[in-house]
């Protein structure tokens, strides 16, 4: 087990962990159209190949970790870990954290860690942090848009904030080593918990812990509210542009729903939405980069989740790991390889 091996050998592992490594870890893939008529043989063959299609996954995995490049203990719990999509600073990695913070002064404290990553030489080197609130998610604007690199940021105080990435004209230090903050907007009173920028990057999607969804213009470096509606029953941790619709927004909840939105209408008119299938909370959404038909879903039930647009009463299948508490960030980094992966299955 390729990704287990190497959390036991880099990590200081808890029982829990060690339980699970003395077992045989066997997760399942699972359609949802219902029984089957294979025999017993059929099942098992079956069962053989959907084991070899996860295992591929995590060794898949396994391969972009490569090695130990180095690690770093940062200044409270990590929520989102980012590198820089723009071309110069593909070397740049951004981490932020959320700490709550008890006792007679209670509150949520942050930072947000930019990092210099060089594979070739095994180096992880620290460049910048700046202290926030606590912060839930951190975007890089994305390539194409017409702004430079930006990190916005969704934060407990009921913030969003964007920073500007600035290069470093001493040759010898690493380019984009500071965040500079060029914009910032206070949503809400509620906590803003997740963030997603259009493929223009003048908009963004904000999810917020009383189960509103904001969308946010940034027009000439400002940031404003656009727009905002009650698009859920409790928190939003998911909201997230289709890269190849910027009109639909697709969120998920605590509340089980799965939703999407038509932001050329009016909010409260939904695209679609699907509050079956999900059997606790979406905590994450991502859509495939190459197939405009197909969206993925990560859920604390422990599935993920292969949804085609066009047709959302079912997913086209769901994969299941009750070992893995991990779903957003192999759901972000590998979307294409679970996607094929879920049509080979059905």
């Amino acid at each position: 087990m390729a990704i287990h091996n190497y959390i036991k050998q880099k990590c200081n592992v808890d029982d829990a962990f060690q339980t699970a490594e003395d077992e045989r870890y066997i997760p399942s893939v699972d359609s949802e159209f219902g029984s089957s008529s294979n025999t017993n043989n059929e099942e098992n063959n079956m069962e053989e190949q959907n084991d070899t299609y996860w295992m591929g996954l995590r060794d898949m995995i396994a391969n972009e970790i490569g090695m130990d490049i180095g690690h770093c203990h940062l200044d409270g719990n990590a929520d989102a870990v980012e590198f820089c999509p723009h071309e110069s600073f593909q070397n740049v990695l951004a981490a932020c954290t959320y700490t709550l913070q008890e006792g007679d002064q209670p509150g949520r404290t942050g930072s947000i860690s930019l990092f210099d990553v060089d594979a070739n030489l095994s180096r992880l080197s620290l460049i910048h942090r700046v202290q926030t609130a606590g912060i839930f998610d951190i975007k890089w604007s994305p390539i194409g848009g017409i702004v430079g690199p930006l990190l916005a940021q969704a934060d407990a105080d009921g913030y969003v904030r964007v920073h500007k990435l600035e290069s470093c004209l001493d040759e010898s230090q690493v380019p984009g080593n500071s965040l500079l903050e060029i914009s910032d907007e206070h949503v809400s009173s509620s906590m803003c918990l997740c963030i997603d920028w259009n493929p223009s990057a003048t908009s963004l999607a904000v999810g917020l812990s009383d189960g509103t969804v904001s969308i946010i213009s940034f027009l000439e470096s400002q940031l404003s509210i656009s727009r905002d509606w009650k698009a859920h029953d409790f928190e939003v941790w998911a909201a997230s542009y289709d890269i190849h619709q910027p009109q639909l927004v697709y969120t998920g909840s605590d509340d089980c729903k799965f939703s999407c939105w038509d932001l050329r209408d009016d909010p409260s008119n939904i695209a679609f939405q699907n509050r079956k299938v999900h059997t606790m909370g979406i905590c994450c959404i991502t859509k495939s980069p190459n197939d405009p038909y197909t969206i993925l879903t990560g859920s604390y039930d422990e599935h993920l989740r292969v949804w085609d647009v066009r047709s959302t009463a079912k997913p086209l299948s769901k994969l299941k790991a009750t070992k893995l508490k991990w779903l957003k960030p192999i759901t972000n980094m590998a979307p294409w390889h679970m996607e094929q992966i879920g049509k080979e299955v059905v």
